[in-house]
């Protein structure tokens, strides 16, 4: 059986044949052997005055305790740092487990997202889902996070909402110390990685991020309501995700 092939059409990946050969044969392709895409690094001293801007937030693996977690959590599901809070229904933590060697880090909540009370609602979760499956992985394997917790209302995230949730976010990867972080969509992408360079461009570098003194490997791709938007991007982030198994 070629999963490859079962995969590339439950994500309506057009699959392209070339004649004479079996279909198994031709999905191989799709993947350019023998071409390394052109990738650029960012240093991981590139990113660290990310984290010195918040001097607050360096914490030791010790310090990570349960009444810790639980003080964390109440001042999230309690936070009016920032003007989102007026029109949210409700505060999106993150789901999915705790011991995830994976972190994805996802956009701001959507309205959707907003009433069902979690990240990656509906038909987004489900394609979600289903290219983590493409890959190897289940849903049970990641940790899924938005990198600001209350949906917006205005056509924009502004920077100093970003700011007032960059805390409750590094609080959610100091606690979990993942081995990766997937970042989805250009927002949160160029508000962590302090990037103003062009979304394709940060797609095919390499980045790190540091998370208790551990400079941590990030990738970055589109978000499924991108996908959802513009179907034809599915063949890249299908190629970006099976960067994380590698």
């Amino acid at each position: 059986m070629n999963h490859n092939l079962d995969y590339l059409k439950l994500l309506k990946i057009p699959v392209w044949q070339v004649r004479g050969q079996e279909v198994s044969e031709a999905v191989e392709p799709l993947i350019h052997k023998g071409v390394a895409p052109a990738i650029e690094s960012i240093a991981a001293s590139a990113i660290m005055p990310m984290m010195i801007d918040h001097p607050s937030e360096v914490q030791s693996a010790s310090g990570i305790a349960t009444d810790y977690q639980a003080q964390a959590i109440a001042s999230l599901e309690n936070c009016v740092a920032c003007k989102l809070h007026n029109g949210r229904t409700q505060v999106i933590q993150g789901k999915g487990s705790k011991s995830a060697k994976i972190v994805v880090v996802t956009e701001a909540p959507t309205f959707n997202e907003d009433v069902a009370g979690e990240p990656f609602a509906e038909e987004a979760g489900k394609l979600f889902e289903n290219i983590l499956k493409s890959i190897g992985y289940h849903m049970e394997d990641v940790y899924i996070t938005p990198y600001v917790k209350c949906a917006p209302y205005q056509s924009f995230i502004t920077e100093t909402e970003e700011a007032e949730c960059y805390q409750h976010l590094m609080n959610e990867l100091n606690e979990i110390q993942p081995q990766k972080v997937l970042l989805l969509g250009r927002n949160v992408a160029k508000y962590l990685l302090k990037t103003t360079q062009p979304f394709d461009t940060v797609r095919t570098q390499s980045a790190y991020l540091s998370i208790l003194g551990k400079n941590i490997p990030v990738y970055v791709s589109y978000n499924p309501y991108q996908l959802m938007k513009f179907p034809e991007e599915k063949r890249k982030a299908w190629n970006d995700f099976k960067k994380l198994v590698k």
